[in-house]
């Protein structure tokens, strides 16, 4: 498995394809003091998602988002006292609708955070944000 990077990206299959029968997308948001792929690796160095969730879920795209710790942007969603937007949800939010609209066929979605990648991924959630960046196509 590669180093750390920024954004969105497939980290299984290897070659960043889509599986033969897509049915789900995982995408997998790193804490504060690791990276998209570091914060996944076990004892022994494996990017478990990639090496081994793949074993268990061979129809399942596997996607990391990497985001820069040390640019964290916090302010509030205008919505209730205490909320709290990051820009990574941002950014987040947006490569996941880009990301999605190239895919010809839309399967489920599922959003796995450590730490901070948690937050990042509730800021994404709130009333502001989910108006603004709609992860899921709307039926017409």
């Amino acid at each position: 498995m590669s180093d750390d990077f920024t954004g969105l990206k497939v980290i299984w299959p290897p070659d960043g394809t889509r599986p033969p029968k897509h049915e789900h997308d995982i995408v997998f948001v790193h804490g504060l003091h690791n990276g998209s792929v570091s914060d996944w690796r076990d004892e022994s160095g494996v990017c478990w998602p990639a090496e081994n969730l793949s074993l268990d879920l061979g129809n399942t795209r596997i996607l990391a988002f990497g985001y820069d710790q040390k640019r964290i942007q916090i302010e509030s969603d205008g919505e209730y006292e205490g909320g709290i937007v990051f820009d990574p949800g941002r950014v987040l939010c947006l490569a996941i609708k880009t990301a999605r609209k190239r895919d010809k066929v839309q399967v489920p979605l599922t959003l796995i955070g450590h730490g901070t990648g948690g937050i990042v991924i509730k800021s994404v959630s709130t009333p502001r944000e989910a108006h603004q960046y709609t992860i899921a196509p709307r039926d017409a």
